[in-house]
């Protein structure tokens, strides 16, 4: 389902007081912003959800409230429609081998990241594992820690506080950087919350 069939779906279904934030095609990411007294409506809420997920066949991944808790983000990630194996039909065609091409690294995967999250006035700090911690039947993961600064004086340190962290395991697949980043917040601080890319690795200088 390309981004203009998802539009023409929500636009059909959605109440009046929701609309489309944002659509990502690449990654089948949707998020949905609805009023924050509407997040705690019980069976309506509920079914919002489920009859969203049926129109667009979208899973939904939780959500969060935005800056000055007026509104609420919900997240939903749409299924990417398998490819069907091509048959050979005549034996005797001459098949020809191409050499598939390398998928593109995935920035959250490849890269620490250091994000600031307005809500919290702290620095979240991701980076990849590197392997020596995996856990059992998972495929990758991820340590994220958080931290404040103590002091804002004018010498060349900056004092931090350390807030603590932990890990965010990857059952299979290269998950999008949106998602990954929106899980560790959410391990972290119990739901997902709006965050600036302050830096990554790439930026700094060796």
């Amino acid at each position: 389902m390309n981004e203009l069939e998802i539009m023409k779906k929500l636009h059909e279904i959605l109440p009046d007081s929701w609309h489309i934030s944002e659509i990502v095609e690449e990654s089948g990411l949707v998020k949905i912003t609805c009023p924050i007294n509407e997040r705690y409506g019980g069976d309506k809420m509920d079914s919002t959800i489920a009859m969203i997920e049926k129109a667009i066949d979208a899973d939904y991944d939780g959500g969060g409230a935005t800056i000055g808790g007026v509104s609420y983000d919900n997240y939903f990630y749409v299924h990417k429609p398998k490819k069907a194996k091509k048959t050979n039909k005549k034996a005797n065609k001459k098949t020809v081998t191409k050499k598939k091409k390398e998928a593109e690294p995935n920035p959250g995967i490849q890269r620490d990241m250091l994000l600031w999250i307005p809500e919290r006035k702290e620095f979240f700090k991701i980076q990849p594992g590197i392997g020596d911690n995996l856990s059992p039947g998972c495929e990758d993961y991820f340590l994220f820690s958080a931290f404040r600064p103590v002091t804002l004086g004018v010498d060349q340190e900056l004092e931090m506080k350390d807030l603590g962290g932990g890990q965010l395991d990857i059952e299979e697949g290269n998950p999008p950087t949106e998602k990954v980043v929106g899980d560790a917040i959410e391990e972290h601080y119990g739901k997902r919350m709006k965050y600036v890319v302050l830096m990554t690795s790439d930026d700094i200088e060796e």
